[in-house]
C-alpha cells in the first residue's frame, strides 16, 4: 500500500534496473521473468527493449525455440519500434546461423540491409553476412575433404 502513490514509470525503471542487474550477474531466469513482465505491460520503447532482451537471454541459453517465440512477440506486439524489431531479426539470423541455416540467415540480414535506416544495425548485418560466407566456405571445404577421404577409402578397399 505504501507504493500506491509511486508513479508507474518509477516502478518500471526500478524493475528494469533489477532485471539488468540480474542479467549482468548471470541470473537469466530472474532477468527473463522481470523483462517479460515489463514488456507485457508496455507498448512503448521500454516494452520493445525488454521483449528483445527476453529473446536475447533465451538465445544465450541456446533455447532457440523460446528465443524465436520472443522474437515473434517483438514483431507482433512492437511493430512500430524499428530499432528493436531490426535487432530481433538480427538475433533470429544468429539463431539460423547456429543451426547452419545460412540461406535463411542471409535472407533476414539482407532484408535489414535493404530496409532498415540505421547505419549501426546495417553495418552489423553486413558483418554478420561476411561471417556467414566464411562459415559456408569452411563447411564446403570440410565436405570436400570428407568426400575425398571417402573416395580414397573406396579406392584403397578396391585395391
Amino acid at each position: 500500500k505504501g507504493f500506491d502513490n509511486v508513479e508507474k514509470d518509477v516502478i518500471e525503471k526500478a524493475d528494469y534496473t533489477l532485471a539488468r542487474c540480474a542479467m549482468e550477474k548471470g541470473n537469466t531466469q530472474k532477468a527473463i521473468a522481470v523483462f517479460s513482465n515489463i514488456a507485457s505491460k508496455n507498448e512503448n520503447r521500454l516494452g520493445a527493449e525488454c521483449q528483445y532482451l527476453v529473446a536475447y537471454l533465451y538465445y544465450t541459453k541456446e533455447e532457440f525455440d523460446s528465443s524465436t517465440t520472443a522474437i515473434i512477440t517483438v514483431k507482433n506486439d512492437f511493430p512500430s519500434h524499428d530499432y528493436f524489431l531490426a535487432k530481433s531479426f538480427i538475433l533470429l539470423a544468429d539463431i539460423y546461423t547456429k543451426k547452419e541455416e545460412y540461406i535463411n540467415a542471409k535472407g533476414i540480414l539482407n532484408t535489414i540491409i535493404e530496409n532498415y535506416e540505421g547505419e549501426d544495425l546495417v553495418t552489423l548485418a553486413e558483418s554478420k553476412i561476411e561471417k556467414i560466407v566464411e562459415l559456408e566456405e569452411a563447411k564446403t571445404l570440410e565436405l570436400e575433404e570428407i568426400k575425398r577421404t571417402q573416395e580414397d577409402t573406396i579406392q584403397h578397399n578396391e585395391n
